[in-house]
């Protein structure tokens, strides 16, 4: 954490980076279960493939909220 410190901008840019991919990864997913909801017609399949993609959603939220902190804790 020191070493981050001492290069905020680098912080800044690499948080705002992953800031930018949440939102993408927000759309795409959003778009994705509109696609699976409309196009899959098999329950099973669609379940499963709901909870893959939700959890891959879940993760990139946990990683902007530790990018979230990380910037937080750089401006304290």
């Amino acid at each position: 954490m020191s070493d981050l410190r001492d290069k905020p901008d680098i912080v800044f840019d690499n948080t705002t980076s992953i800031h930018e991919l949440e939102s993408r990864i927000d759309k795409t997913y959003r778009q994705f279960l509109e696609f699976i909801y409309t196009n899959v017609e098999d329950f099973r399949t669609l379940l499963r493939v709901r909870d893959s993609i939700v959890l891959l959603e879940q993760m990139a939220d946990r990683v902007h909220d530790i990018a979230d902190i990380i910037r937080v804790l750089l401006y304290q």
